[in-house]
């Protein structure tokens, strides 16, 4: 392979400071619907490397729940 750089494309949101690479905005939109639509799937394909997540993140192997919103 040659030696070239990989190209990143950033973006920026209006109400959220900063940019992030395109990954982090699907992972946003994905944690996003999840919480509004626990039961549905993002179609984003992200869905094994989101539950892996959830389980590394709680520390006990059980999958997440949404508890409810305020």
């Amino acid at each position: 392979m040659s030696g070239s750089p990989v190209r990143r494309t950033t973006r920026s949101l209006k109400n959220l400071p900063g940019s992030r690479c395109d990954m982090a905005l699907a992972c946003l939109i994905h944690v996003g619907m999840k919480w509004l639509t626990p039961g549905e799937d993002s179609g984003l394909g992200i869905e094994v490397e989101d539950q892996e997540a959830v389980r590394l993140h709680r520390g006990d192997g059980s999958t997440w729940q949404q508890t409810g919103a305020g």
